[in-house]
């Protein structure tokens, strides 16, 4: 494959981001892939990476994250064709696969400012307002394929910040190489170094990031066991400062080390006892299993992805959160204990290697795979949505031979062709019929007076082509006077969801049935998250307008698309209609309970639980419902 891998720093001696991608892009590159780094600054790549540098100002970080995006995002579209996948694994769009690695700035910020006033205040500094912006862009359904979670944590707040469908987001521990932990390190020099005796328990903290890593809790918590045998060994690029005071403040100034950054954090590894590590919020935390691999008690916290890893009191400790002094102050003083730091060190050493690199490898390429495959089964909608002029006709580009050479070329001509049988025509001003065009079977919709326009339906079509949502592939609209009519592609194989929903009932057995059931249920309420995260609502949206094709699993199509609406933000009372429609059609053929209903809504929001605030959708869509099972009482739909 040719893989392109976008992220603003690529360097093995970085922080956790930065190691995790130029470890990625080597073991890429390992297994004989063409592998392009786009980056502003670099470290040591494997043989035969091409990097591409990135431009960006790097002198202030708001005009930082907003440059590279920019930039980023110009090289990405000019070059996308080159590719097989992007990887993103920084804040960079349009991509394939967007790796969370850097979590949610919107997560942060609800961190650090719980209270709506201290929000407020962030927002007056730039650079929180210019971050959201680029991860609401990010998070823009059109801007990826499929997301990629470094822990089940940050899954979480994918599907209840951005309400992604959990089908869309893959958890694959960010992997680590333990050949340079394990057994290495210069023990002696790092005790040297920084006036360590062989009585001191070295408590061990990694971070680039002191504030978001925590280092204010650990030092309270240091303060309050009062421990002289603690030493706090402090690695980073971030200087002391404020943290340096706060130690003097507290009394424990003396116990602490401030070693600055490091190309040999091996060294510290060995000389450590234990790695503390309690983060404000942090999506993984590549420290963690490093500590871990190399035999270390790690202590972190739930707000960790990496804590993952750890079952607490068995293989390390996890405290409630970055600011649980408490926790932290009470799990101190346990790692006195030799016998208990040598047992929970070697099951630690045993059980990290669910993130080691050529696991992470393995997994995102099976991730890359499975959006080749997707690409594959599209690729035929998605080549169909490039437009020509064909005489008096708008034309699928794909379609212009067979409708040349059926000398089909202007109104007249595609309303006059003799139809196989009608499909529908509950209404004289809109007829739906089969026909025979060259010997391919294509469907047309004609439009009378008072039935509508087909190119409101042709754009509608169009736009689902290039937004990903499955409806029939638009083949050619045209119009004279009041008059118009579209044609589209036959949908082989499909069937009415409400038809096939009661032909299952009556054929399948009660075991298959239920089976089938939850399965459409899944996939069905993904479909519809994903048509109004896209800015679409229907306005229609019975079971009779979604075309089911099961073939042992479910693909859907749209159908009727001559009222669909498009907003950036598709109003609530839309949504409420659509959702609506579903409940009611359901309720007429399958009767669903009230925990398929629930399952519906939970996947369809993205939610793993529904909030209170969700009633208020839940009474809306129940009570649009019932007004249309008066209105339709007795009628068909």
């Amino acid at each position: 494959m040719k893989i392109a891998v976008v992220r603003r720093v690529v360097d093995p001696a970085g922080g956790g981001g930065e190691r995790y991608a130029a470890t990625l892009v080597g073991r890429l590159r390992a297994r004989g892939h063409e592998v392009h780094v786009y980056a502003t600054r670099v470290g040591e790549l494997p043989e035969g990476v091409i990097h591409h540098r990135v431009p960006c100002v790097e002198f202030w970080s708001p005009l930082k994250h907003w440059t590279f995006a920019r930039a980023a995002r110009r090289m990405i579209e000019q070059d996308r064709d080159r590719y097989d996948i992007v990887q993103a694994l920084g804040q960079a769009y349009p991509s394939d696969v967007y790796h969370l690695g850097d979590g949610f700035h919107r997560f942060w910020m609800r961190t650090i400012a719980p209270r709506p006033g201290q929000r407020l205040l962030k927002w007056l500094l730039i650079k929180h307002p210019v971050r959201l912006l680029i991860e609401k862009r990010l998070m823009d359904p059109r801007n990826y394929r499929r997301l990629v979670a470094p822990s089940l944590a940050v899954k979480r707040q994918a599907t209840r910040l951005w309400r992604v469908p959990p089908s869309r987001v893959d958890v694959i521990p960010p992997g680590i190489d333990a050949s340079w932990v394990v057994g290495r390190g210069d023990v002696e020099g790092v005790r040297t170094r920084h006036g360590l005796t062989n009585e001191d328990l070295v408590l061990l903290f990694v971070s680039h990031n002191h504030r978001r890593k925590g280092l204010a809790t650990v030092l309270e918590a240091l303060a309050r066991v009062r421990e002289p045998r603690f030493k706090l060994v402090v690695v980073g690029k971030e200087g002391g400062g404020a943290f340096v005071r706060m130690a003097a403040r507290l009394g424990v100034g003396a116990q602490v080390r401030w070693a600055g950054p490091t190309r040999h954090l091996e060294d510290y590894y060995a000389a450590a006892q234990a790695l503390v590590f309690p983060s404000l919020y942090d999506p993984f935390g590549l420290v963690v299993p490093e500590a871990m691999a190399a035999g270390l008690v790690v202590v972190t916290s739930a707000t960790a992805g990496a804590s993952d890893l750890i079952r607490h009191g068995e293989n390390g400790f996890v405290i409630r959160d970055g600011r649980d002094v408490d926790g932290l102050a009470a799990v101190l003083p346990r790692l006195t204990d030799p016998v208990l730091r040598k047992t929970m060190g070697q099951r630690a050493s045993e059980t990290w290697n669910v993130a080691t690199d050529d696991l992470n490898a393995e997994k995102t390429l099976e991730v890359y795979a499975r959006i080749l495959d997707e690409r594959r089964v599209h690729r035929r909608e998605i080549e169909h949505v490039a437009i020509e002029r064909l005489g008096a006709l708008d034309v699928n580009a794909r379609h212009r031979a067979l409708l040349e050479k059926a000398e089909i070329q202007d109104y007249r001509a595609l309303a006059g062709i003799p139809p196989v049988r009608t499909l529908h025509a509950l209404k004289p001003e809109r007829t739906t019929d089969l026909l025979d065009v060259g010997g391919e079977p294509i469907v047309r919709k004609r439009f009378m007076p008072g039935g509508g326009d087909a190119e409101d339906e042709w754009r509608m079509l169009v736009a689902f082509a290039r937004a990903g949502v499955r409806a029939p592939v638009p083949v050619a609209v045209g119009r004279e006077g009041r008059e118009s009519a579209l044609l589209t592609e036959f949908v082989r194989d499909g069937e009415q969801l409400d038809h096939w929903s009661a032909r299952m009932i009556e054929t399948l057995a009660p075991k298959e049935l239920l089976r089938r059931k939850r399965i459409v249920i899944r996939t069905l309420a993904e479909e519809i998250g994903h048509l109004h995260r896209a800015g679409f609502t229907h306005r229609d949206l019975y079971l009779c307008h979604v075309f089911i094709q099961w073939d042992g699993a479910p693909r859907y199509r749209i159908m009727d698309l001559h009222r669909v609406e498009h907003h950036r933000r598709p109003p609530r009372r839309l949504i409420v209609k659509d959702l609506a429609a579903l409940h009611f059609a359901a309720s007429r053929w399958v009767r669903p309970t009230t925990r398929d209903g629930l399952r519906f809504l939970k996947i369809y929001l993205g939610e793993e639980r529904l909030r209170p605030a969700h009633r208020r959708l839940i009474g809306a869509v129940l009570r649009k419902s019932a007004r249309m099972e008066h209105h339709n009482r007795g009628r068909p739909i």
